[in-house]
């Protein structure tokens, strides 16, 4: 073959990429070399029938993002910011208007450097407010609320994370909680340190310089110097407020939406970028899980072979019975909130000791079925 034929080759092979992938070049070739006005044909009837095509295939990447934080720093806010970033910011409310995780999907299209563009389906997981004291002075364990965290991000079936920010605001100077609260996160979140970022919120009046100041105040806190050893990056964000329409600055308007998409442009292209993830499984407060699963296991083991060896009074056999059947209920659903992510032989692990207790405290009890066995392990096969 001479090098025009090479060329027109390689013209074709282009043309038809969108369409058809001829893997025996030889056949594509023969069609260039003598069968060409037929190939034009085909081609030809290939784009007009694209351009009638209304259900077309897009390839989009994915993006799953958790924003956590305390009660009132602003993270409903940031996933509104992050759809729009005109959106006006709603009141205040005293206590987190967020009560259980939510997750919120959507589509972005990015213009690339080269001006393609490039879908991305984002995946952001809006959290309640950690640390919160409700009304009547009960406290919330940030543990117990990551946990839950954890089992709905397997509801949801996101077991791969890209980012995490730990939303705050620094408005009124460096809050001692806020620090304590990142402290505490970031060793729970060990083993997604390199998605573990800050976004720090309410910044819509502040220009790349005073951001930049402000960036390094936060570094030069002391107690965070093990937090920002991770390479953790610094964000900001804001959000239009309703009263910036009660007076007459427009200059200062038109400066915040500036701001704004200057943000909420450095945010994304993070965002765009974060290609590596950490597996929900390689975190620590995931493994800390586990391990409170199998202790949980190994006092339920105890309390059965108890019961089953008890010779006594009626009444202690049924208050025994009584304890048994809350501790198997129990451990039956830690059992299944971490089943999608967690080995099938560990699963059937599991499911045995619930199964003896519950043979031990139920006379006739069947056994969890095949089919139900089945199912739960190819659950756990999925991931």
């Amino acid at each position: 073959m001479n090098d025009s034929s090479e060329t027109k080759l390689g013209q074709w092979q282009k043309k038809l990429e969108p369409f058809v992938t001829f893997e025996d070049l030889e056949e594509l070739e023969e069609m260039v070399s003598e069968k060409e006005e037929d190939l034009e044909l085909m081609y030809s009837s290939l784009v007009e029938g694209e351009a009638k095509n209304a259900i077309r295939l897009k390839n989009a990447n994915t993006r799953n993002i958790i924003l956590l934080g305390r009660t009132r720093a602003g993270k409903s806010t940031v996933l509104q910011t992050m759809k729009n970033p005109f959106i006006f910011a709603r009141e205040c409310k005293l206590f987190s208007q967020t009560k259980d995780p939510k997750l919120y999907s959507f589509t972005m299209e990015w213009m690339s450097e080269s001006d393609v563009p490039v879908n991305y389906n984002i995946n952001v997981i809006d959290t309640p407010g950690l640390f919160e004291v409700r009304p009547g002075g009960e406290a919330r364990r940030p543990d117990d609320e990551i946990k839950h965290l954890i089992a709905k991000c397997l509801e949801f079936e996101i077991t791969r994370l890209h980012c995490l920010f730990f939303v705050c605001s620094f408005q009124g100077g460096v809050n001692s909680e806020d620090v304590a609260a990142i402290n505490q996160l970031n060793a729970m979140f060990k083993g997604a340190n390199k998605q573990f970022h800050l976004l720090v919120t309410r910044n819509e009046g502040k220009s790349g310089f005073r951001q930049k100041k402000l960036e390094a105040d936060i570094r030069a806190i002391p107690e965070l110097q093990e937090f920002f050893a991770n390479g953790v990056q610094v964000f900001f964000i804001g959000a239009l407020d309703f009263d910036d329409y009660d007076v007459p600055a427009i200059d200062a308007v038109k400066n915040k939406c500036l701001n704004l998409q200057g943000q909420r442009t450095k945010l994304y292209n993070h965002i765009f970028a974060s290609s590596q993830f950490c597996h929900i499984t390689d975190m620590e407060v995931f493994k800390q899980h586990h391990r409170d699963i199998d202790s949980m296991r190994d006092e339920l083991q105890r309390a059965t072979e108890a019961f089953v060896a008890f010779q006594g009074e009626a009444e202690q056999v049924d208050r025994m019975r009584k304890e048994l059947k809350i501790k198997s209920e129990a451990f039956g659903t830690a059992v299944s909130k971490v089943a999608r992510a967690t080995g099938q032989s560990r699963v059937q692990l599991y499911n045995d000791s619930v199964n003896q207790a519950r043979e031990a405290i139920e006379p006739g009890y069947i056994k969890r079925t095949e089919e139900q066995q089945a199912s739960e392990q190819a659950a756990c096969a999925e991931n």
